[in-house]
């Protein structure tokens, strides 16, 4: 198993996920009310493939997804997490439709079309694929709504984990979508991170060009 995949079922079985009674995790955990859960998100997509990498806040939740719990096996949340956008699953249908319970949302997700269009735009191409030409993390690994439990988990979430998917992935191009990834970016990488400036850092020995943009919903 390469060192990405375990590193990714590392963060999809986090320690405070798992008992979250006393840590800042706490709010963010509990905030799921079912009895199995859906576990923190890693990423979505091939780090070691793709050229852009979009860091937002955290990821929403919604119970009527299909999506990884507690009781699917690793090899089932490896290929959700690494081929979730692929047209070769059923998770994901167009790129903007879910599977869920019931068949295919009928809504898209507005925040996977949005960082689409950012992503034809930054690499010139009406066809670019997710997971592949580009992927998707955020700063706090759980899902929540709203944001609930972010504040509490951001400092002790990218302390375990930010810094080592950074260096694993081989994206040239990092954007932070939002306040939130734009801030701790700055503290955790020691840099300024002004409105429509690109800032050249070196992670995992390599350099990448860094950058924010607001978060659609803002």
């Amino acid at each position: 198993m390469t060192e990405t995949k375990k590193h990714l079922l590392e963060i999809a079985h986090c320690p405070n996920f798992q008992n979250c009674e006393g840590t800042p995790c706490e709010k963010i955990v509990k905030s799921q009310k079912q009895e199995i859960k859906q576990i923190p998100e890693p990423w979505n997509g091939n780090l070691n493939k793709s050229k852009l990498l979009f860091i937002s806040s955290n990821p929403s939740i919604s119970e009527k997804e299909i999506y990884p719990t507690q009781d699917w096996n690793d090899q089932k949340i490896l290929d959700f997490f690494e081929n979730r956008f692929s047209k070769e699953r059923d998770y994901v249908k167009d790129y903007i439709y879910p599977m869920r319970k019931d068949g295919y949302a009928k809504d898209e997700v507005k925040f996977w079309s949005h960082i689409r269009i950012m992503a034809s735009t930054l690499l010139d191409s009406k066809n670019v694929i997710p997971g592949e030409d580009y992927s998707i993390m955020e700063i706090v690994r759980c899902k929540s709504r709203k944001e609930t439990g972010v504040e509490e988990a951001l400092r002790i979430c990218s302390d375990k984990y930010l810094e080592k998917t950074l260096s694993m992935t081989n994206a040239n191009t990092i954007i932070a979508i939002g306040a939130k990834s734009r801030n701790i970016l700055e503290k955790k990488l020691n840099i300024k991170l002004p409105k429509s400036t690109l800032i050249k850092k070196n992670i995992g020995e390599k350099e990448r060009l860094i950058f924010t943009i607001p978060h659609p919903a803002s």
